[in-house]
């Protein structure tokens, strides 16, 4: 048994040794996939999505959008047909700031839409302050280019009678 502990903590610290030598990059993105289970669930299924899926649009699951302060406040006032485009202050909400930046809010008769074409920058220009408790770090969008990635549509809806 602790022969095949060893052999296991041994192929796991191979596969992360290789891959910070010759793809830190990839290290890196795979990280912040990782940890945004953790700080950001829907950044993390956004992230992955971007990275590792195929286009299709990625249906998020509404429990956080509907609790988000930001978009409360957004809602405000919003009757059927009415449509917005939100930019968050990270301050105001980190979490959201993580998944969808930038994005659409649109009232319905019976739900709320949120929605945001995902394309990350590739000019090295753009990037976003990732929060670690102690300070903040930035990372520039065009990292996740370490992978093949395809543009794809995050949707969101949340029911307006769950308000």
């Amino acid at each position: 048994m602790r022969m095949k502990r060893l052999y296991f903590s041994l192929i796991i610290f191979s596969i992360i040794f290789l891959l910070v030598v010759f793809n830190p990059r990839r290290t890196i993105v795979l990280a912040m996939i990782t940890g945004g289970l953790v700080v950001s669930p829907e950044g993390s299924d956004i992230l992955f999505h971007y990275c590792f899926g195929n286009g299709d649009t990625l249906h998020l699951k509404p429990g956080y959008f509907q609790q988000s302060p930001v978009i409360r406040k957004a809602m405000k006032g919003m009757k059927p047909g009415q449509e917005k485009v939100i930019w968050v202050h990270q301050p105001d909400d980190w979490r959201l700031s993580y998944s969808l930046n930038g994005f659409n809010l649109r009232c319905e008769k019976d739900y709320y839409l949120v929605y945001q074409y995902i394309q990350f920058d590739t000019t090295g220009k753009v990037f976003t302050r990732l929060n670690l408790g102690f300070t903040t770090i930035k990372v520039y969008d065009n990292i996740v280019h370490a992978f093949d990635c395809t543009p794809f549509m995050a949707v969101a809806r949340i029911p307006r009678k769950s308000l």
